[in-house]
């Protein structure tokens, strides 16, 4: 009611309640309510809302508004949102009834509809098991494995692979992405992720594994698993190499503390290099970096194999994926489910790539190019770039190509002296131009299937089939979570950002009062 008031009759039939004023103040505020025997349902029978105690006015803070009262109200926030912190739902509380509640309230009633919604995280890994099992008929092909500790019974590691997402990347781009997050939740633990690129540059996950730490053998546990599970339909360069973006990063971080401007020079110098797609360029570039950096530079490339980052001498097709930034993003999409105990997790992935297998086949089939959409768009910007070359034959496939700098392009080898070509298997400008506007041929039949709309259909050709989950009939053997150390304070659930990385310091902003990154321009409030 949000008033003060003292009981007069508390019974399991009766209720009656005035205000605890009523002496002090001549207060008349009363309410009585009494149950029906005909029904067992309590009826108020007499109410009397009026103070005259100065009460009516009462305050936001509601003392007795426990977590009982409000765990039907943020249900459904917590549903779509299971990410949701208990400061967020103070202030939807706020907003929607305003009340205010305690942190603590708010707390435990937010991790007790999380129970409630996607069940125990101890007692979720008990389900695995099941879990795989009814994946397993339900969508045939599917590869999981579960590995327990047999002498306590508990959980190390799993991997799961849908059949729908390794028959889907054998039409993909023969690059995979490699990287793990972490989990939000009470437990410990890594979810390590092979993301593939699809022909309209989108991602395309393939398998996971959850294992309780990042290190070597579980990276080879997860890798011997993937291989087996892929098999042996398509050849893949297996060469390692690293991601563009952590090493700028890290060689960011060696020059912490000088100028600025200097700092952004030697960046750009390393981009130069790693980006170079001739010998005699990288080298150039990497004399210049070198003077530029020193000594700091000098140590910094000793330890960093050149055919492991850079364009020119890596060994197999990149395919111009110069970072991991795919498993990035994969990490960012399924933020909420980090959250989540380890078969809902699991199940909300599964939801995921259901969903967006079903959307983008959709996509495709509303394409009416013959390429991709992004791809197409790609093209077309290649031939007007290049309509002011000129183009002189030397035989039926080799010419040259007027520009700046001039190119020689050989279309029966399909390659080009830029090697734009060669790197990104999709032909450089100087290619294109020749094919599309002096021979009149398609330049379609130069660029590589993985970039064609055919190809992405039928990468999204299979399906998720969905189940429904019989847990409360389930007869599943005891399978404990992983052995974790008591940690003081809550968990945390920030990632914690790499070496050199620019994290922008969140201010609480005077008009929204909130904590985000926005100015006054920007703010919708």
């Amino acid at each position: 009611m949000g008033f003060e008031f003292s009981y007069v009759k508390n019974v399991t039939t009766r209720f009656t309640a005035e205000c605890r004023f009523k002496n002090a103040s001549q207060c008349s505020w009363r309410i009585h309510a009494s149950v029906d025997k005909s029904n067992d349902y309590c009826y108020i029978r007499s109410y009397n809302k009026h103070h005259q105690c100065g009460m009516f006015f009462g305050t936001a803070s509601k003392r007795r508004l426990n977590l009982v009262v409000i765990i039907d109200p943020i249900e459904t926030d917590i549903r779509a949102m299971p990410a949701i912190t208990p400061g967020e739902i103070q202030s939807q509380v706020k907003d929607k009834f305003g009340v205010d509640i305690s942190y603590w309230v708010a707390w435990r009633a937010t991790d007790a509809v999380r129970r409630m919604i996607f069940g125990d995280e101890t007692s979720s890994y008990s389900y695995l098991q099941s879990y795989f099992d009814e994946v397993g008929k339900t969508n045939p092909g599917s590869i999981f494995h579960l590995d327990v500790e047999v002498e306590k019974q508990i959980f190390r590691r799993c991997f799961f692979a849908f059949a729908a997402c390794l028959d889907g990347f054998k039409f993909c781009r023969p690059v995979v992405m490699l990287d793990g997050t972490f989990f939000k939740g009470r437990y410990k633990g890594v979810l390590l992720s092979a993301v593939g690129k699809d022909a309209d540059e989108g991602l395309f996950p393939i398998a996971f594994a959850i294992v309780s730490e990042e290190t070597d053998s579980n990276w080879d546990w997860f890798l011997s698993h993937f291989k087996d599970a892929i098999g042996n339909d398509r050849t893949l360069n297996c060469l390692h190499t690293y991601c563009y973006k952590h090493l700028q990063n890290n060689l960011k971080y060696r020059f912490r503390g000088v100028p600025a401007g200097f700092r952004e020079t030697v960046l750009q110098q390393f981009a130069a290099c790693a980006y170079a797609t001739t010998k005699e360029e990288f080298d150039r570039c990497i004399d210049k970096l070198k003077t530029t950096g020193g000594t700091k530079v000098c140590n910094f490339l000793d330890d960093l194999p050149k055919e492991k980052w850079s364009n020119v001498y890596c060994e197999g097709h990149r395919y111009g994926h110069m970072t991991s930034n795919g498993c990035e993003s994969w990490s960012h999409q399924i933020k909420k489910q980090r959250h989540l105990p380890i078969t809902s997790l699991i199940d909300g992935i599964r939801l995921l790539l259901m969903t967006q297998m079903c959307k983008r086949l959709c996509d495709g089939n509303r394409w009416t190019t013959m390429l991709c959409e992004k791809t197409e768009k790609r093209l077309k910007e290649a031939v007007d770039k290049g309509r002011s070359w000129i183009c002189k034959r030397s035989s039926m496939h080799v010419f040259e190509v007027f520009s700046s700098p001039n190119a020689v392009v050989d279309l029966g080898e399909r390659t080009c002296s830029c090697r734009l070509w060669q790197i990104n298997g999709f032909p450089c400008t100087h290619a294109v131009i020749f094919v599309e506007l002096r021979c009149g041929l398609a330049a379609y039949d130069y660029i590589d299937r993985w970039y064609h709309r055919s190809t992405f259909k039928e990468s999204y050709s299979g399906s998720i089939i969905p189940f429904v989950r019989q847990v409360s009939d389930l007869h599943v053997a005891v399978i404990g979570p992983p052995e974790v150390k008591p940690t003081r304070g809550p968990p945390k659930r920030k990632r914690i950002p790499s070496h050199g990385e620019c994290v922008p310091r969140k201010m609480t902003f005077s008009r929204c009062k909130a904590q985000v990154n926005h100015n006054k321009n920007t703010c919708r409030k």
